[in-house]
C-alpha cells in the first residue's frame, strides 16, 4: 500500500469508527480517537491494524450520520493534535465503553479486573487504563 492510500484508508476508517462510537459529541470523538492513538503508540502498530482489529470498535456509520468534523478528527489524530484532557494522554489509558456496559461488566468480572484497570475519567463514555 502506498502511503497516501495509507493515510486515506486510516482517516476514512478512523472517521468512521469516530462516527459510530461518538456521534456529534465533539469532545467524545477526539477522545475515543485518542484512545485509538494511545493503542497504536504502545502496541507500536499502525493506526490501520488497530482500528481493524477484531471486536474492539464498532464499523458501519450511515452516510448521513457522518461529517466533515469527523474526517477532520481522524487527521488530527494522525498528526497527534486532538483536543482532549490531560488524562487521556496518558498512554495506559486503552478501553472505554459506555457507562451502563462497563458497570454491568465491572459488578460481573470486578475480582479479576479490578486489580488490573481503574477508571480515570468519564465523558459519555468511561475511560479505563492499565493500573501501575
Amino acid at each position: 500500500m502506498t502511503f497516501l492510500a495509507y493515510v486515506a484508508a486510516t482517516v476514512l476508517t478512523a472517521a468512521d469508527v469516530a462516527c459510530v462510537e461518538s456521534g456529534r459529541d465533539w469532545r467524545e470523538v477526539d477522545a475515543v480517537l485518542q484512545v485509538v492513538r494511545n493503542r497504536a503508540d504502545s502496541s507500536q502498530t499502525t493506526f490501520l491494524e488497530v482500528l481493524g482489529m477484531p471486536r474492539q470498535f464498532a464499523h458501519g456509520c450511515p452516510t448521513k450520520r457522518r461529517h466533515w468534523r469527523h474526517v477532520w478528527a481522524a487527521m488530527r489524530m494522525m498528526a497527534d493534535r486532538l483536543d482532549v484532557p490531560d488524562w487521556l494522554r496518558d498512554g495506559r489509558v486503552r478501553w472505554f465503553c459506555a457507562r451502563d456496559a462497563a458497570w454491568k461488566w465491572y459488578e460481573r468480572d470486578r475480582a479479576e479486573w479490578s486489580h488490573r484497570l481503574e477508571v480515570v475519567g468519564a465523558l459519555r463514555h468511561l475511560f479505563w487504563r492499565t493500573r501501575g
